[in-house]
């Protein structure tokens, strides 16, 4: 850590317990959605790259670039407050199932019919860009999601079945 961010944190975190507590948290929460994306499967490769490179954008923008930059986005999206943002982040860990389906089923939309497909190359190009414009940031929240699911042909809700699964993610559909 350089000693502009180490002042920052000084600045902003206000006990030894509170870094700790976001050092902890971050790792975690970083360790987590890792361990997602090294799971993912290997069955559709296309779509895996694009789910695991939205998951990577994700922990750029949440875990790599906030404490970047920790005063300023504390203030701007948390109200300067460093507990909202870890509780931010954890209730991301408790929203897996629904991130994972999320991405999967907006894959699908976008990329599995006749008039869109993706190569590989353009995968990290794109992904950034859907992150911030389709998601706003937001990787969690699906409009209709039971509808979603039940318009998927029972292929596809079997692979994304086994992409939970690979995850070790619990559904219920």
């Amino acid at each position: 850590m350089n000693n502009k961010l180490a002042t920052e944190y000084i600045e902003v975190l206000s006990n030894e317990n509170e870094m700790q507590n976001f050092l902890h948290t971050t790792q975690n929460i970083s360790t987590f959605f890792e361990n997602i994306r090294y799971k993912l499967p290997f069955s559709n490769y296309r779509r895996t790259a694009f789910i695991s490179a939205i998951i990577g954008d994700f922990l750029w923008d949440m875990i790599d670039e906030v404490p970047n930059n920790l005063k300023n986005e504390l203030n701007y999206y948390w109200d300067g407050n460093v507990n909202s943002y870890l509780e931010e982040l954890k209730s991301y860990s408790n929203e897996a199932t629904n991130i994972i389906t999320n991405l999967f089923i907006f894959y699908d939309e976008t990329f599995c019919n006749e008039n869109k497909n993706i190569s590989f190359d353009e995968i990290d190009d794109v992904s950034d860009e859907y992150y911030r414009s389709y998601f706003a940031g937001n990787i969690s929240e699906i409009a209709n999601k039971e509808a979603k699911i039940a318009n998927l042909s029972q292929e596809k809700k079997n692979i994304l079945k086994q992409y939970l699964k690979a995850c070790d993610l619990e559904f219920d559909f």
